[in-house]
């Protein structure tokens, strides 16, 4: 029988130091970049009311974790931020304020999902987003595109690349075509496309492919990726107000992406649907070399804050999450573990020069300095240093501070095996 004492429930796993540490040197890279562009950290409950989520076209209820709380109110687990974000927002009254100022929030947050089926998920995962809410045009879509990569590229990560579509596209084009295809066929169409089985979709428009040239468009949904040429080939080739109207837009935020300069990692794909139901707009998604799922999920959703809204009023917003785990999955397999700060070298002292030792390692962490205090100090004879040297070998440390009385340090250099002796006054001024 397992011993449950000695699992961690399914989809959920420990993490360890080394791991930890290099997540959390990840995440602060990640912080840096969101206030560097002048968001602002927020936090939500872990636990929300199920209504937050519920009817909201973000995660299924069958894929929260739920409890009752002592009045019989259901809870959950967070299993997406963006809802949570947006009930705040409304809560605290952030937006609509100062002629509709733009609100920039960002936050790094665990969120949990009961997959029925893991397939490389996990149920407890990290999330790192921003939301810009109040404004609604071109820049605010291209600004939140462009942190996206620079939160990527902040990591380290090279192989990667962030494919924008336009939710709007597909239905003006399938209503450029509903004299040869039902309002069923139509409904099929979008199914097969969030589920991405395209060859059923492409099987279905069969039956307009004589519709020229709309027709033909989408009987080939691979002519639907690139950049500036193909959408200037697809404008030509649609005439609906809606795609046309989704193709400029698309048109305005890639060109301020390559004023930018992100040009090279940003792909068009007119055939992408939001696999949520919240997106109104603009949606976006960051692939990685090394990661077997998306890195980054993010688009418009200009329709959510009214959802919490007494008075039913929309509020544009913009927002993107990155998967923190799938991020790291990606760096470790394009072998980009970057360096953790971390303690390098040993403090250590004979009992005597305790109290100078003790001061002299604070200061010195003040300065920057990462210190790891030897607690062997007290089971030591005076002077030696070898049970020491050894703990500091096999912690890989570079080497150790000696205090071996309170005027005296010695200085050892693990890696040279050099050893120096000087004053705590010559110390302090190293």
């Amino acid at each position: 029988m397992k011993n449950l004492k000695l699992h961690t429930p399914v989809g959920l796993t420990d993490l360890l130091p080394a791991s930890y540490q290099f997540k959390r040197s990840l995440e602060r890279r990640i912080e840096t970049v969101f206030e560097r562009y002048g968001y602002a950290f927020v936090s939500s409950p872990t636990l929300e009311y199920v209504a937050v989520f519920e009817g909201k076209g973000s995660i299924p209820v069958a894929e929260m974790y739920k409890l009752g709380d002592r009045n019989g109110d259901m809870l959950a687990l967070r299993p997406d931020m963006t809802p949570a974000v947006a009930r705040m927002a409304v809560t605290h009254h952030l937006t609509g304020g100062h002629g509709g100022d733009p609100l920039r929030v960002c936050y790094i947050e665990k969120a949990f999902r009961s997959h029925k089926y893991l397939q490389g998920r996990e149920n407890e995962f990290t999330q790192a987003g921003a939301e810009l809410m109040g404004i609604s045009s071109p820049e605010a879509d291209a600004e939140l595109i462009a942190l996206a990569v620079h939160g990527l590229l902040s990591a380290g990560l090279e192989h990667f690349r962030v494919d924008i579509g336009q939710v709007d596209f597909l239905p003006g084009v399938l209503a450029e075509l509903k004299t040869a295809l039902s309002e069923t066929d139509c409904d099929n169409f979008m199914d097969h496309m969030i589920r991405r089985d395209y060859v059923a979709a492409e099987a279905l428009t069969v039956k307009a492919k004589h519709i020229i040239p709309a027709g033909q468009l989408l009987s080939d949904l691979s002519q639907l990726t690139g950049g500036i040429d193909m959408l200037t080939r697809t404008k030509s080739m649609v005439s609906n107000p809606q795609a046309q109207a989704a193709l400029r837009h698309l048109e305005e935020v890639y060109a301020i992406l390559q004023d930018q300069g992100l040009g090279d990692h940003i792909l068009l794909d007119l055939s992408m649907t939001g696999q949520l139901d919240y997106y109104t707009g603009v949606i976006f998604k960051g692939y990685a070399k090394g990661s077997g799922a998306t890195v980054v999920d993010g688009g418009r959703y200009d329709r959510l804050l009214a959802a919490f809204s007494a008075n039913d009023k929309p509020i544009p917003a913009v927002g993107f999450g990155i998967k923190i785990e799938g991020l790291l999955d990606a760096l470790t397999a394009q072998g980009l573990v970057f360096k953790c700060e971390s303690a390098e070298t040993l403090l250590a002292y004979d009992k005597s020069a305790r109290a100078v030792a003790l001061a002299t390692g604070d200061i010195m962490r003040k300065q920057g300095l990462h210190l790891e205090s030897s607690l062997l100090n007290n089971s030591l004879p005076a002077g030696d240093l070898e049970a020491h040297k050894a703990y500091a070998l096999r912690k890989n440390f570079k080497g150790i501070i000696y205090f071996s009385d309170p005027d005296t340090v010695l200085l050892i250099n693990l890696e040279s095996g050099k050893e120096q002796k000087v004053t705590v006054e010559e110390l302090k001024n190293l």
